[in-house]
């Protein structure tokens, strides 16, 4: 991301852990040898905001802003971000019938903003299209 002289290297992965709840050590290690400053997950099967997968994700050195599916098993998106390296200044959540998602308004050291979203699809391929 840059202009004419002011540029900033981002660092981002986007993985279907298919459940963060039995496996957040492995993912946080993982995501600490590679080291990016975003992590798109999707089917984080988390079931609410603070518990202690969020708590090791934070231990970790990262904030995480997510949705999770409040009446059934599964599902669920995730942000996690290193907060050094960027600002959150707005957070959308959506939970239409087709897909889940979270989008993230970030600044950036270089004092640009960015959009990052993370979105998984539900529902039927020609709904979704329509819906998102």
């Amino acid at each position: 991301i840059s202009d004419h002289n002011n540029s900033v290297s981002l660092k981002c992965l986007s993985w279907n852990v298919r459940s963060l709840n039995n496996k957040v050590d492995p993912v946080m290690e993982y995501l600490s040898t590679e080291d990016p400053q975003i992590a798109f997950i999707q089917e984080t099967w988390l079931t609410d905001s603070k518990n202690h997968v969020t708590a090791t994700i934070k231990a970790h050195g990262y904030d995480v802003h997510h949705l999770h599916r409040p009446n059934t098993r599964g599902g669920g998106v995730g942000i996690l971000y290193k907060s050094c390296s960027m600002k959150v200044v707005k957070l959308f959540i959506s939970n239409i019938p087709t897909f889940e998602s979270v989008t993230l308004k970030v600044k950036l050291p270089n004092k640009k903003f960015l959009l990052c979203s993370c979105v998984y699809r539900t529902g039927p391929v020609s709904t979704f299209i329509h819906d998102f």
